[in-house]
């Protein structure tokens, strides 16, 4: 089932996307690169037919107005790009301009460490605070 289910998904992204290139293909196992030549070859649809100007937030939504729809795709297809060799990273994605954080501090936080089972220091294990 999840095979069956995988292979759908794969399908599904590359009749939108395209068929990946032959770059791609050769960093794959040998039995997804077999899989994926046996399909058809699928040409990558336009980025505003996949996201037409009205699925983005219409200007002046938040605080500050957001950039256009033109940047939410450019954003879009930097992301959605199956070969993550050429996809953008996170930090190259928040700097964006169709990215828009009100508070600095946001981008710079550190992540949360570790759960220790100790929080205001009461020490219960994770079944006890469940």
């Amino acid at each position: 089932m999840f095979i069956a289910d995988s292979l759908k998904i794969w399908q599904k992204i590359t009749e939108e996307l395209g068929t990946p290139n032959q770059d791609f293909l050769s960093r794959v196992s040998e039995p997804a690169r077999a899989y994926v030549m046996s399909q058809p070859v699928y040409k990558a649809k336009p980025w505003v037919e996949l996201f037409p100007d009205n699925v983005f937030p219409p200007r002046g939504t938040y605080e500050r107005p957001i950039t256009t729809p033109r940047a939410g795709r450019d954003l879009l297809s930097k992301m959605l790009v199956i070969d993550p060799h050429y996809r953008i990273s996170i930090n190259q994605a928040l700097e964006h301009e169709f990215v828009e954080w009100p508070d600095e501090v946001d981008t710079v936080t550190p992540p949360l460490s570790k759960y220790t089972g100790s929080t205001d220091g009461v020490q219960m294990s994770e079944n006890e605070w469940k």
